[in-house]
């Protein structure tokens, strides 16, 4: 009775949930004093943020314990596979990756498929801070930082040269097609109000049914109807497409994505690692979580964990601290009564300790 009390007055404006009944909160805070209990008694709790890389199969170490140690007091990644040789030939390319980074061709250039985007809508964080997001334009500002080429595509062809050729970053922003694929912008359909005509490509996404172009701003969103009709590749076409990645790092603002074989596919042709939503990716929310780690990433040239875990409590719960901030703020109870909170699940497959290439870099120097 206190809990529907509690919800019927507003959620957040009645104050903080009767205690016990946040199963949510106090299950997935189990799940982080769990292992952080069993580290502690290792020795291994050393001051300041721990760091966990789990070296399993998905099926052994699941999701939840991703989101579980996600925070400001830990950040977490892991190594997803099937067999020991799979997760081995993982761990070797995160190990050596800045040596391998300079097999390939294109690692001074970054790009992106940026179909669904904000910009200009706004997001009120759990600290309370309201942030119009303006996601593409902070995308491509990051994305050509330290002397990067950005090379942005939303049609799939010119998207697959790209990527065969070889690019250090890429950044999916789109639908999740349910965890089965990536969606890309027709260059012809019957369905608009110009039939016959051919329409571009772009480095963002573009409502081409009311003859808009990349050069528009606000709010761009595709629909799986007509008349903002997008592309569907299924993850079993973008296999057989794709070649050798060359350590490209994979980053994905789409819904699912993260809990299906979509991120393998991309590990099996040689990228590095895998960022993105296994939960629900929610526009704008997850879109300013993403523009604040790549400027973290790529500008400031933080590991892509530390990065992430920063952004944490101020979109969804923090089980590593238990803050009431992070807890009941308004981002994370997004909805009220009526909503479910932000629920993504955000995970790295590969070491979350990665910097990501900057062309500053130099080779390193083979050791007989």
């Amino acid at each position: 009775l206190d809990m529907i009390r509690w919800f019927l007055s507003g959620g957040e404006k009645g104050g903080l949930p009767p205690f016990g009944m946040d199963m949510d909160r106090y299950w997935f805070e189990g799940i982080y004093n769990g292992v952080h209990d069993m580290i502690a008694g290792l020795g291994l709790d050393n001051v300041g943020q721990e760091g966990f890389c789990f070296v399993a199969s998905r099926d052994d170490i699941c999701i939840p314990v991703y989101a579980a140690l996600m925070g400001n007091n830990s950040y977490t990644g892991g190594i997803p596979g099937i067999t020991p040789a799979y997760s081995s030939a993982l761990v070797v390319r995160n190990i050596l990756y800045p040596a391998l980074i300079f097999a390939n061709p294109g690692r001074n250039i970054t790009t992106s498929q940026l179909m669904n985007y904000p910009d200009g809508t706004s997001w009120k964080t759990n600290d309370g801070t309201i942030t119009n997001v303006y996601s593409t334009r902070r995308v491509k500002d990051s994305f050509s930082s330290h002397g990067r080429i950005y090379d942005g595509h939303v049609v799939w062809d010119a998207h697959l040269e790209r990527m065969n050729e070889g690019a250090s970053v890429l950044y999916y922003s789109g639908h999740g097609t349910g965890g089965s694929g990536s969606s890309a912008q027709y260059i012809q359909t019957e369905h608009c109000n110009y039939p016959e005509q051919e329409f571009w490509d772009g480095w963002r996404g573009y409502m081409f049914d009311v003859w808009k172009t990349p050069r528009n701003g606000g709010w761009t969103w595709y629909n799986p109807s007509p008349p903002e009709l997008y592309d569907i590749v299924h993850f079993k076409y973008i296999d057989q497409l794709y070649d050798n990645l060359h350590s490209n790092a994979i980053c994905y603002m789409s819904c699912t994505t993260g809990d299906g074989d979509g991120p393998l596919v991309y590990l099996d042709h040689g990228a590095v690692c895998w960022y993105g939503n296994a939960g629900t990716g929610s526009c704008p929310e997850a879109d300013l979580a993403d523009d604040y780690f790549f400027e973290y990433t790529l500008v400031d040239g933080q590991a892509i964990g530390p990065a992430f875990s920063t952004q944490v409590w101020l979109h969804f719960r923090d089980y590593t601290t238990g803050d009431p901030t992070s807890m009941y703020g308004p981002s994370s109870l997004y909805g009220g009564a009526e909503g479910g909170g932000i629920t993504t699940r955000q995970v790295i497959y590969g070491d979350p300790n990665l910097i990501i290439y900057s062309p500053e870099w130099t080779a390193p120097v083979p050791v007989d």
